[in-house]
């Protein structure tokens, strides 16, 4: 299947969708509101996590601003600081915040195979 993708900055370089969320379980632990909520604090409002890798770093999705529409890796490990941040009241920044694409459609375009090693 066609799952990974390439995180331009990122640590790791490639990541590996597990799940895109969608509007299921009012609320439940696979659904768009229940991570909205959850990620409410800790990302920057001008994004909507729309799913996620393996281990729980997020894909999301610019819904305002001037990005509106690009597609964004939020990277966990890199979000100590920002959840901290988050505890104390400051505004989520873009810090761990990586662009994959400009639009959903580039970034739907540039998923890659899972079952090769090509991750170019």
């Amino acid at each position: 299947s066609e799952n990974k993708f390439v995180v331009p900055g990122s640590p790791s370089g490639v990541e590996q969708i597990k799940e895109m969320f969608g509007l299921v379980n009012e609320g439940g632990i696979h659904d768009l509101r229940y991570y909205i909520d959850l990620c409410a604090a800790t990302i920057p409002k001008e994004l909507m996590p729309i799913g996620c890798d393996f281990f729980s770093n997020k894909i999301c999705l610019a819904i305002s601003g001037p990005h509106r529409g690009a597609v964004y890796f939020w990277d966990l490990e890199n979000q100590t600081e920002t959840i901290f941040d988050a505890l104390e009241g400051r505004v989520p920044d873009y810090r761990g915040c990586y662009l994959v694409a400009d639009s959903f459609g580039e970034f739907l375009n540039c998923l890659k195979d899972t079952t090769t090693d090509d991750t170019e």
